[in-house]
Order: C-alpha cells, then structure tokens, then sequence
C-alpha cells in the first residue's frame, strides 16, 4: 500500500476514534442518564473519583462508567439491535430471546435466580423438602388470616413462554410435560385445603377454541387484556363469583400500543409497535371508583353501584395483578393491590379486608419460599 494510503487511514482511525466526544458535546447529545436507565431497566454507573482511596478499585468502575456514558452509545446499540432482530433474529444479549414471527420472551433473572427457560423446559422441579416449605409458608398465611376472620386463596399466573409455545425457536424443543407452576398447584392441592387457582388450563383451553386469539403481548411480558380477563375470571369463579361475560361475548376494540418491555430492553421500544393493545370495551360492567399511584404498583378500586359481592379483596401481588385486576373488582365491594415487595403487616391491618389472594406470575413462584402474611418478603428475596 502506498505511504500515502497509509497515513490517510491512519489519520481516519485517529479521527474515528477522538472525533464522536466532541461532536457529542457539540451537538448536546450527551448522555441522558434517566432515560437509559428506563431503557436498560437498570442504574448507571456513576464517574468514580480518583484519590488515594478509590485507586484499587478505579479501572473497573472507570470502565463501567464510560461504557454507559460511551458517545452516540444508544445508536450503536439500536443498530446492532435491529441487525439481531431483523436480520440475525436473534440477540447477542442476556435479557431477551426473540422467537419465531418475531416474538419476544423473557431470558433472564431479576430476583431469586428465576429462569424462565428451565420453567419452560419443566427442567427446574422443586424436591420434597421446597414443595413442603412453600405449603407451610402458604398454610401459615391462611392460619394467620382465619385468626383474623379473613379468608385466602393463592394464584399463579403463566408466565409467557409455555402459553405461547408456539414461538418459542426449534431449539428449544416443545415445553416440559410437567410444569412447576403445575407442579406447585398439584402438590397445594393434594396436600392442603387452600384455595388454589392456576389458570393456564383456562388459556389453553380459549387458544384451543380460538387459534387465532393471541392472550399475550408480543413484545411484552405479561398478558394483555384478554389474557387477564380470562385469568380474572378463573379466579373469580373460584372465590364463588359467577357472572362474568364468557370471553366470547366481549366487544374488543384495539388502541394505540405503549412501549412494551422487552423491546425496551432491546431498545426498540420505539420500533416494535404493531402489536396494537386488546381493549375489552365491555368487561367492565359496573360504575367504579379508581385510583392508582402512578408507580405501577398500588390500585384501588370502588364499585360504586354496590352490585359486587360485598367483600373487600386485598390482592398481594405483581404485575400480572395490575393487568388482572381491573377485571376483578368489578365483582366486590372494593378491591386493593400492592405488590409484595412492598406489604407488610400495617398494610394488611388498615385495608382490613375480608378475603386476600396472594398472586405470583410463574417465573416468580420461588417467592413463595420467601413471603409472610406477618413479615412482608425477607431480605432474601429482596436481593
């Protein structure tokens, strides 16, 4: 190569690699903290400062913050982003898995070293002595609340994976025959007298019906209204509330799409938006009073034509509640929600409710091990 050629790509590589701080700077594009850490669901590192003190461990976090505060970082990983899942359809990361026709699943851990890939697989089953820890965790629960003239029941919800099978990639093979999400209802069932409530029987049962029905969201996590619906019913129906519509009655209409999750995760939040959300125009059949406080994690509901049964429900629970219990409440007298990270005893005390549902999404169940109707979640758990 002539010398020429050589200094000219020398001097490119130079103007590569210096060029993006300064025009970053220059066209005030530095890093928007919060928003990354909306979209990476995380917290950023922070700058670490250099003293006597911090020298030991500054490389690491020195890499760690300028790895988050990188130049033009957000287009560099919205371009590979759309390479995996356009081209590739696939993803270099650890959080998500995009399967067949484009759906997105959920493949990482938050807490509790959950694994949605060995839920599905069924490659995760409980031993004796943890199935005997859950039903007295879960029996304790009920005790404490019959002491208090309250009653109790406990749902878990499916997670995506084993509902939308379907599109889960080849490689994966068919799901577990045995589940344990069924693993844990068989053995509550069979060992206990609690009231307990798994309705994946009753989505299997409607997609059966209706192929074409989709229950979940595609670039989300959680099931959307008619999947909710249909496990609020389930639930209902096994608290003794008869009356709902049959999901063949509802009206549905379809609104604009938000950012779902897990294409947030991708950062393509803003890309993946034709999966336009189910609305149930109809569901709702009572004049209710609502309140929520803005964080996604605490709902009231009144049911102001006194039409409900006259219970209040107290549903302790994630966010496969949240979805879930618009649909519920309008069959009692007032419903309240908060998630079980944040429940405590006090909690319980001035909602003084008449029936409470502890409710977990599939991929969580290992909770169980780890809830008080007295304590709230320990510190475990919290990790």
């Amino acid at each position: 190569m002539h010398p020429a050629v050589q200094v000219v790509y020398l001097l490119l590589i130079i103007v590569f690699l210096i060029l993006p701080v300064p025009l970053n700077k220059a066209l005030g594009r530095e890093a928007d903290r919060e928003e990354a850490q909306n979209n990476e669901m995380r917290t950023m590192a922070e700058k670490p400062p250099l003293n006597w003190y911090t020298i030991p461990g500054f490389p690491i976090a020195y890499e760690a913050w300028f790895s988050d505060a990188l130049p033009f970082k957000d287009e560099l990983v919205k371009t590979g982003s759309l390479l995996d899942y356009y081209v590739f359809h696939s993803s270099m990361g650890d959080k998500v898995l995009i399967g067949k026709e484009g759906w997105l699943f959920y493949k990482d851990s938050q807490v509790n070293s959950e694994d949605p890939v060995a839920d599905y697989e069924a490659t995760n089953l409980y031993g004796e002595a943890e199935l005997m820890e859950i039903a007295e965790k879960m029996v304790t629960a009920r005790d404490e609340l019959a002491s208090r003239g309250i009653s109790f029941a406990v749902m878990i919800a499916p997670s995506k994976e084993r509902a939308n099978a379907e599109y889960i990639p080849d490689r994966y093979g068919e799901p577990g025959a045995y589940s344990r999400m069924a693993q844990i209802g068989d053995y509550l069932r069979e060992h206990t007298d609690l009231t307990v409530v798994t309705p994946y029987s009753a989505l299997a049962e409607y997609k059966a019906a209706h192929p074409d029905a989709q229950l979940y969201y595609k670039y989300d996590t959680h099931w959307n209204n008619l999947g909710a619906y249909i496990g609020a019913k389930a639930l209902n129906e096994a608290l003794g509330i008869e009356g709902m519509l049959e999901p063949e009655e509802l009206q549905i209409s379809y609104g604009d799409p938000p950012v779902y999750d897990l294409a947030r995760l991708l950062d393509l939040g803003e890309e993946l938006q034709d999966d336009r959300p189910v609305i149930l125009d109809n569901a709702v059949r009572a004049n209710m009073d609502y309140w929520t406080n803005g964080k996604g994690t605490e709902y009231r509901y009144k049911n102001l034509d006194g039409t409900g049964d006259p219970r209040k429900i107290f549903i302790v629970g994630d966010s496969f509640s949240t979805m879930m219990s618009r649909y519920v409440a309008p069959s009692f007298r007032e419903l309240y929600l908060n998630f079980y990270y944040n429940y405590n005893l006090e909690m319980l005390e001035e909602e003084a409710p008449d029936l409470v549902v502890y409710e977990v999404v599939e991929r969580y169940v290992d909770n169980m091990r780890h809830f008080s109707i007295t304590e709230g979640v320990d510190a475990e758990a919290e990790q």
